[in-house]
């Protein structure tokens, strides 16, 4: 069952560096499938939504600073979420690739000059798999835990939207 489809139009891109000014949620609306109101207010939006920008990325931390393609970084600062490489001492981390977590520090340059809303409840995802992006499969993945429940583990997916919407079961 897939809950969030996310999407970019990329090859198309004619200046330097990027920025993510808002996220397009898509809902419900009068009994058809569309795109909700653009949100600035992107570390704010559903929370499946903040998973797949947070917990899907092949980013790494080196040095204090987030490695990795660029629009992954500027998607995952976009949330407000920090991450954390694994505690390579410490038994409970064996197998995890990377830590994300939602809430502390939350000064999202993303809503500047707004009111930002008070921060949510920490919430946090161990990757504990990554799969890739790759071009035949245009799509990449990441198993997650999702706050420390080592019972249920979701995949996050990302790719171009007719891979995407081919892995969809209609309803």
């Amino acid at each position: 069952l897939v809950n969030f489809i996310c999407f970019d139009k990329t090859g198309t891109l004619t200046e330097e560096g990027l920025d993510v000014m808002a996220v397009r949620e898509a809902g419900i609306i009068q009994d058809q499938a569309s795109f909700l109101p653009e949100r600035t207010d992107i570390a704010h939006c559903n929370v499946g939504l903040l998973d797949i920008l947070a917990g899907c990325h092949g980013l790494v931390l080196v040095d204090n600073n987030l490695v990795g393609d660029s629009l992954e970084v500027k998607m995952f600062e976009a949330t407000g979420w920090t991450l954390k490489d694994p505690d390579a001492s410490s038994a409970n981390d064996e197998g995890i690739l990377a830590y994300v977590t939602q809430g502390g520090g939350f000064n999202n340059p993303y809503m500047l000059g707004q009111d930002q809303p008070q921060p949510p409840p920490t919430r946090s995802l161990a990757i504990v798999k990554r799969f890739e992006f790759s071009s035949a499969l245009q799509r990449m993945s990441c198993v997650v835990d999702i706050d420390n429940d080592s019972n249920q583990c979701y995949v996050l997916t990302k790719g171009a939207p007719e891979v995407i919407a081919e892995l969809c079961l209609p309803h």
